[in-house]
């Protein structure tokens, strides 16, 4: 945890080896970097023929979902309302 606890750097690879997300629970937000995209206001994983290991950016993709956050700030296509 970083920011005073107010962050919570989660692993998120896939994309790369070590990719990581920040998860925001006093916010509800996730910046997830590249481990998911927008695509129509959904969560999916982002640019999947560049993924370095697409079973792991699918674990990853599942693993921000689960967190129940509102806002998901993606690096490709935005933001993610849920």
């Amino acid at each position: 945890m970083i920011l005073d606890n107010k962050c919570k750097i989660v692993a998120t690879p896939g994309h790369n080896s070590g990719h990581i997300s920040l998860y925001f629970p006093d916010l509800k937000s996730v910046i997830t970097g590249d481990a998911a995209a927008n695509e129509k206001q959904e969560l999916v994983v982002a640019n999947p023929h560049f993924c370095l290991d697409i079973e792991n950016a699918e674990k990853s993709l599942n693993k921000i979902k689960n967190l129940k956050a509102e806002s998901y700030y993606c690096y490709h296509g935005g933001k993610v309302t849920l």
